[in-house]
Formats: C-alpha cells, structure tokens, sequence
C-alpha cells in the first residue's frame, strides 16, 4: 500500500515506516537534504516498488 515505507543504504534495511493515518495516497515524490555543513548527497539507483 501507499502508506508504507522502507529505505535500504547499502543493501542495509535503515526504515520500516507504516504511516497509520496517511494524508497524501498519490502524488509525487521529493528528495531533500537541509542546507548548511557542507553536505552533499547523490542519489543513484532509486527503486520505487508498488505492492
């Protein structure tokens, strides 16, 4: 369903999120990091798997 979440790092389960009372059941779909501390991010080999 579209309220349940998981994220892998490195083949790593990091997330196992079930939202129980979800606002948005479609839509699209937003990466972000915060500014500030230099941080830099990329993104590769993103899967999105509808169950």
């Amino acid at each position: 369903a579209g309220n349940h979440i998981v994220t892998q790092l490195n083949g790593v389960k990091i997330v196992d999120y079930t939202d129980t009372a979800p606002k948005f059941t479609d839509g699209v779909m937003g990466l972000q990091i915060h500014t500030g501390g230099g941080v830099k991010m990329r993104w590769k080999d993103i899967f999105i798997q509808e169950k």
